[in-house]
């Protein structure tokens, strides 16, 4: 239920910047490594002194991160969260014919 993705999507999406938002709060940061293609090559978490981001790029993130939100929240994220509780999920296997004890002359 992991659907992998890129560090270039995280970061075109807005969810690199909010994560590092949170992250300054600590004195830390997720650098990405660009090569001179604009791909990313490394990422790796490391130490900052710094805290938060300008306006600019405050806002230029806003801006992504809610076109992302607008574009999956509904179609992706939302039937998400509507996924049975791990408790119903495990109910339902435990009720499933397949899961059901007996011999097969039952």
């Amino acid at each position: 239920m992991i659907d992998g993705r890129t560090w270039t999507e995280f970061r075109s999406t807005g969810l690199l910047w909010w994560t590092n938002r949170m992250l300054h709060l600590f004195g830390w940061t997720i650098v990405l490594e660009i090569d001179e293609n604009g791909a990313v090559c490394g990422a790796y978490p490391a130490r900052c002194k710094f805290r938060g981001f300008s306006a600019e790029k405050e806002d230029t993130g806003f801006q992504r991160l809610t076109a992302y939100m607008a574009e999956v929240a509904g179609p992706e994220l939302l039937p998400e969260t509507l996924l049975p509780s791990d408790d119903e999920q495990e109910e339902q296997m435990k009720s499933s014919p397949e899961n059901q004890q007996g011999t097969p002359n039952d």
